[in-house]
């Protein structure tokens, strides 16, 4: 990402960040977070201004209603 010249690039990413540059909205993300279905580095992660950064793995799990 070094020469995309996006903002990602000189400031820390966050779970939320790596969510909306997935393609989801924020509104999403935050609903995913919210409900326990984001898991950064095998971790349900509950704080969307988390750190995230290369190379994390961020899924988003299925969960059930």
């Amino acid at each position: 990402m070094g020469t995309s010249g996006s903002t990602l690039d000189t400031k820390k990413r966050t779970i939320l960040d790596w969510l909306v540059e997935a393609g989801i909205s924020e509104e999403r993300a935050f609903g995913h977070i919210r409900e326990g279905g984001v898991v950064v580095d095998g971790r349900v992660v509950t704080d969307p201004a988390g750190p995230a950064e290369v190379p994390s793995q961020v899924r988003i799990r299925f969960i059930r209603r």
